[in-house]
């Protein structure tokens, strides 16, 4: 009696070896597995390509019992991967960068570890030119944010929306000692001035006319930066009535420190703001203290004889004479600390005046 034989039908339960993936398979079979495609190969794949098997065995050497891949193609994602700051779903669970920490990032234009305006919210420093405090009131200066110490400027130092704010003798802590803070500037008490701070904001003395009283003025310290100007214009009468001389011009302007403790200030004149410093015409005191513009000099010096003296009335022509002429002028003074001076609360004099030359 033949025996027939008949072949292996793909069916559960036929042994095929490693990877039987009968389509006859049920997950109620006993060896009942499924198999994913895991094409880069980090150890897991995707549904996409999947296979089931009835011996627990994967049906090609590349798949693997793990699905959920949702990029197969990249070998740093995969489910039960750590989450990086990427903005990627690196765990595969429909997430980008979730669990992570974020911070506010503000926009810092001056690098002073403060920033301004809308916050970006990160999980990673964006570098330079970002900061992770904010309230900087004015970006553009390092000096200027809520962590800089408020100092006696006219400024809002630390964006407190206020200026100078504060104990005023503590905001002058570093300058001259005794100085409080008015009007954005340390000066001694009492404060002498509230103005004259520049030569367009100079103290108006009038017109000084020959012959007239002196005008004397005792300025405070100035210390650091600070400056005291003083205007005035300087009236030529021509013709020296005030002293019975009609022959004699009298202009002569002088301003000078009466008063300058440790030579600690020094003076400047000008003719107008913004011009260089006027030269004296005639100086017998050299150095910062004395100015001199002198026009009615009744002696020579160095053998010449200077200004218009003596001279003639205008409209009269005297031979030999030269004619008295007006040399009325505007004079701009600056009073400022010497440079190499200490910062202290230490007063001055200074003397305005217009007359008979004396060698005083």
């Amino acid at each position: 009696m033949m025996r027939s034989v008949l072949p292996c039908l793909v069916l559960v339960g036929c042994g095929g070896g490693a990877g039987d993936s009968s389509t006859s398979c049920t997950p109620s079979d006993d060896g009942y597995a499924m198999f994913y495609e895991d094409r880069d190969g980090d150890g897991a794949g995707s549904a996409d390509a999947s296979q089931a098997t009835c011996d627990g065995q994967p049906p090609f050497p590349t798949w693997v019992a793990t699905d959920g891949d949702c990029d197969d193609t990249d070998d740093t994602r995969f489910p039960g991967n750590p989450e990086l700051c990427n903005g990627l779903d690196d765990d595969c669970d429909d997430q980008a960068d979730e669990g992570l920490p974020f911070v506010d990032y503000y926009v810092d234009g001056d690098a002073d570890g403060y920033g301004s305006g809308t916050a970006t919210n990160a999980c990673s420093d964006p570098g330079t030119g970002f900061a992770t405090l904010a309230g900087d009131c004015d970006d553009g200066d390092d000096q200027v944010n809520p962590g800089a110490a408020e100092v006696c400027n006219g400024y809002d130092d630390n964006c407190a929306d206020g200026t100078d704010e504060g104990d005023p003798v503590a905001l002058c802590a570093d300058d001259a000692p005794g100085s409080s803070c008015e009007f954005g500037r340390c000066l001694c008490d009492p404060v002498p001035v509230s103005e004259g701070a520049s030569c367009e904001e100079a103290i108006d003395l009038g017109s000084i006319v020959e012959g007239d009283p002196a005008e004397v003025r005792t300025f405070n310290a100035l210390p650091a930066y600070r400056e005291v100007w003083y205007k005035f214009r300087g009236v030529d009468a021509n013709g020296g009535a005030e002293s019975g001389d009609p022959g004699m011009d009298e202009y002569h302007v002088r301003v000078w420190l009466i008063d300058n403790p440790d030579d600690r200030f020094e003076q400047t004149v000008y003719q107008r703001c913004g011009d260089p410093p006027i030269n004296d015409r005639w100086t017998f005191f050299v150095g910062d203290n004395d100015f001199e513009d002198v026009l009615d000099t009744r002696a020579t010096r160095d053998g010449v004889r200077y200004g218009e003296a003596p001279c003639s009335q205008p409209g009269t022509s005297i031979i030999g004479l030269d004619t008295c002429s007006d040399n009325s002028m505007d004079y701009y003074v600056r009073v400022k600390r010497v440079d190499a001076a200490d910062l202290a609360c230490v007063s001055g004099t200074i003397e305005f005046s217009n007359g008979v030359y004396s060698a005083q």
